[in-house]
């Protein structure tokens, strides 16, 4: 299945090129190759959140009057 070129964006077309991908992957800075496959359970990857929860202000915990 051929793709009309005028229907992609300029982006696009730099990819439909031979070796359009070669140098765009990530390298790491410490050397170390990433995995090429996903863990099979992603929540082993790591028993640490990601990130810290973000602090909840006073206002948000209250809850609002029933009428």
């Amino acid at each position: 299945m051929e793709t009309d070129d005028r229907e992609l964006t300029p982006w696009e077309r730099e990819l439909q090129q031979e070796d359009a991908s070669q140098g765009r992957g990530h390298t790491p800075d410490d050397g170390v190759a990433e995995p090429s496959v996903a863990p099979a359970d992603p929540a082993s990857a790591s028993s640490r959140p990601a990130r810290e929860p973000l602090p909840v202000s006073a206002e948000a915990q209250e809850t609002p009057d029933e009428e």
